[in-house]
């Protein structure tokens, strides 16, 4: 199923944190025949601004086929990352609100630079659930560059819950209350400056009637 970007409402939300742990076991690239093979593979796992990455590993053709790349990790290479989750805390039977995590595969050159071959997602909160658990996950990629045909990606995800990190979400009524709130204040207390800098100019102009009063009376 493809990904893409769904907009919502915000609502009370609990937000449930996790540690996530992805595991790669087996990854297949096919490459065009143009005479080009990529030096090294690694895979990143990215949720919003967070990105994690397996360590680089040699690409190896086929026998039969050697623009088709396929890598098995015979030493797990498990990539730990943290992950938000927001429910209705009113609700248990409810699932976690929709959220994507994005897979990159990427060619890392003799100098260091990558280059994007593949991608792919899922949404991992489809998989996750309160209690601790672990899966296997096959994942279709899709090409990033003409040079490359197709992919396919293979990982055991597990999961487990931080239970002292829950937070309360408020929902948009309530932040913009609070919002509305804090305007409110400030204008009243704006007005009550005002006030009382209209009240200081009044006095002080009249202290300097007076004052005028007073030394006329002197002069005549």
């Amino acid at each position: 199923m493809a990904c893409v970007l769904i907009p919502f409402r915000r609502q009370k939300a609990r937000a449930d944190n996790f540690l996530i742990t992805a595991s790669a076991s087996l990854l297949k690239i096919e490459l065009r025949k143009k005479r080009w093979y990529p030096h090294k593979l690694t895979v990143f796992w990215k949720e919003r601004k967070a990105k994690y990455s397996t360590k680089p590993v040699a690409w190896f053709g086929a026998v039969e086929n050697g623009y088709r790349g396929v890598h098995f990790w015979p030493e797990p290479d498990p990539v730990d990352s943290k992950l938000t989750l927001l429910k209705n805390p009113e609700d248990e039977m409810t699932e976690y609100q929709e959220k994507q995590w994005n897979i990159f595969i990427c060619n890392v050159s003799p100098s260091g630079r990558h280059q994007l071959l593949a991608t792919g997602c899922i949404y991992i909160s489809n998989y996750i659930t309160e209690k601790p658990g672990k899966l296997d996950v096959t994942v279709t990629l899709k090409p990033a560059i003409k040079k490359v045909v197709a992919g396919e990606i293979k990982f055991e995800l597990s999961w487990v819950m931080q239970e002292d990190d829950r937070v309360i979400h408020p929902t948009d009524e309530e932040i913009w209350e609070e919002i509305m709130q804090e305007v409110r204040e400030e204008q009243a207390r704006r007005k009550a400056e005002g006030k009382t800098a209209k009240y200081k100019s009044l006095r002080k102009k009249k202290e300097q009637e007076m004052w005028l009063l007073k030394s006329c009376r002197h002069c005549c």
